[in-house]
């Protein structure tokens, strides 16, 4: 549910290697016409109203926008510092949203419609926007010609309780996939591991500040068949240096580092 500018961002983001294209399936609560919309790769998903955005949500919450980077390729991050959570489990007080720019801006209020993951690259959950669904309020009032929003649901005392009683009526509860920090011991790190490789990295296609998209040359298959010629790997890696790579095949069939911690080794 990413938006396609935003895709080079958002696989940086997810740090994970697809093998298979992702299908979004079709919802009853969608049509092509001209509303707010979700894209996954080159399909486009239609919001009739707010109660299918609500539940094609993994998060709903409001908050004020703290602060505004600048992140990767026409990226921002947004440090949101949340007042309430109406849908989903959050127990920061702040939450990081990865946008395009100027979708929001410092000392807005927002309620924010969100789906979110973890990754063995980031030190903290990742958080994105639903195509077209950030809503400012000002005023008690919220702001934007967003079409999934009717006109009686344009008043904060109103939308949000509404919201909230949607929210708890929504039948998506997908979770955030939980990341292990570290194994204890490197026998351990191998039973948890689909493939454990020795690899020399021989090119970066993508790199930003926490990821680098490499292209590599495997020298040896310790454990499973790696295939492939790219992985996601932390920043600190080198051209040339031989590493010994323990990884994990996800159940979409993502490949992904085993843990945050101790997956990237440099071999002598």
């Amino acid at each position: 549910m990413k938006r396609i500018c935003l895709l080079v961002l958002l696989l940086i983001l997810s740090a994970c290697q697809s093998q298979e294209p992702v299908n979004l399936q079709d919802s009853e609560n969608t049509e092509e016409v001209d509303l707010g919309y979700i894209e996954e790769g080159e399909k486009e998903y239609i919001f009739e109203d707010i109660e299918s955005l609500i539940d094609m949500s993994q998060f709903v919450v409001i908050g004020v926008v703290e602060k505004a980077e600048d992140y990767a390729v026409d990226g921002t991050v947004y440090n949101i510092k949340l007042e309430h959570v109406y849908k989903g489990n959050i127990s920061d007080s702040y939450i990081n949203v990865y946008e395009k720019p100027q979708d929001m801006t410092v000392d807005q209020r927002v309620i924010l419609f969100l789906e979110g993951w973890e990754s063995e690259l980031y030190s903290e959950p990742l958080y994105n926007a639903l195509s077209e669904s950030i809503l400012v309020v000002e005023n008690q009032k919220v702001l934007g010609k967003q079409k999934f929003l009717k006109n009686d649901l344009d008043d904060v005392k109103t939308l949000l309780p509404y919201i909230e009683k949607k929210s708890k009526e929504s039948t998506n509860s997908k979770k955030i996939r939980k990341v292990k920090d570290r194994a204890t011991t490197e026998n351990e790190l191998i039973e948890l591991s689909t493939y454990v490789s020795v690899i020399v990295p021989k090119e970066i296609s993508i790199e930003s500040s926490n990821v680098k998209l490499v292209n590599y040359e495997l020298v040896e298959n310790i454990k499973g068949t790696l295939a492939g010629s790219q992985l996601f790997l932390p920043p600190h890696i080198k051209i040339g240096q031989k590493y010994k790579v323990y990884l994990q095949e996800l159940d979409d069939g993502n490949i992904t580092l085993t843990t945050r911690y101790g997956s990237v080794v440099p071999v002598e």
